[in-house]
């Protein structure tokens, strides 16, 4: 990998920056524990997480082995997000390499470009810049950072980010130079739901993207409401799961909201 100028000369993957030259490789380990029920008792207080959304591909014939495939990247997002109307934080693949980041961040454009729903601005994230890149474990560290800060409600710090990589250009999209909240469209107290994704794209051409789903919840009193009548159209059964499960989500979370 040194010889092949695959790794940066710090040992860091620099994300977005202009300075990127390549990743910095690290180790470790993950369990993700999923369950069809909410357990308010294994939750610690925060807000429950459901998986909405997940596709993998493969780019076929390509440019290289280390050459990014932008179609393949674009259509495995698409189809991660393809029931969902609108995404606030996009979890990058992000190895800080001059070539793979400006392709990445090009595909995620083409993607929200299509969403007739897409938020105003979308936040740009990497476990990557962080963590650095544990290779096969970095997948599963990517969605669990994704599945902490939606749940949590806040946004990790680009750490890498010091100037924008001159081949990159985020329009709309936001790079945090500092921890914060994340704040969805509607405030933080209208209660909406938040929708992050994650991908991780591996060396030998195979593609994965996963959405995540939670409310958006300050914690405050709940206001007294009348009983309403919620409806959700769809064309399908199959196709009201992913767009109703956020709204059940929230309903058996918060005691304040009676459910008949």
């Amino acid at each position: 990998l040194g010889a092949s100028a695959m790794l940066a000369a710090d040992g860091r993957c620099k994300t977005l920056d202009e300075r990127a030259d390549g990743y910095g490789r690290s180790e470790g380990a993950a369990v993700l524990k999923m369950s069809n029920e909410f357990d308010e008792s294994t939750t610690a207080g925060q807000m429950p997480v459901a998986v909405i959304g997940a596709a993998v591909n493969q780019d076929g014939r390509s440019a290289g082995l280390t050459a990014p495939s932008g179609p393949a990247q674009e259509a495995v997002v698409r189809a991660a997000v393809a029931d969902i109307a609108s995404v606030h934080v996009a979890g990058m693949h992000g190895t800080g390499t001059p070539l793979g980041d400006p392709i990445e961040v090009s595909s995620l454009q083409r993607v929200f470009k299509g969403m007739e729903g897409q938020a105003k601005h979308v936040t740009l994230v990497a476990s990557k810049a962080a963590l650095g890149h544990a290779e096969t474990a970095s997948g599963i560290f990517g969605l669990l950072a994704n599945v902490r800060m939606t749940s949590a409600m806040t946004i990790d710090a680009m750490p890498s980010m010091r100037t924008m990589n001159r081949h990159v250009v985020i329009d709309s999209m936001a790079v945090p130079r500092q921890p914060g909240p994340c704040v969805a469209a509607g405030g933080r107290h209208a209660t909406p739901y938040v929708t992050s994704f994650v991908s991780a794209f591996a060396f030998q051409g195979s593609n994965a993207s996963a959405a995540v789903s939670c409310f958006a919840w300050d914690g405050g009193p709940a206001t007294a409401a009348p009983k309403a009548l919620s409806t959700l159209s769809a064309l399908s059964a199959v196709s009201a799961l992913p767009a109703g499960h956020p709204l059940i989500t929230h309903v058996r979370f918060d005691k304040n909201v009676a459910f008949e």
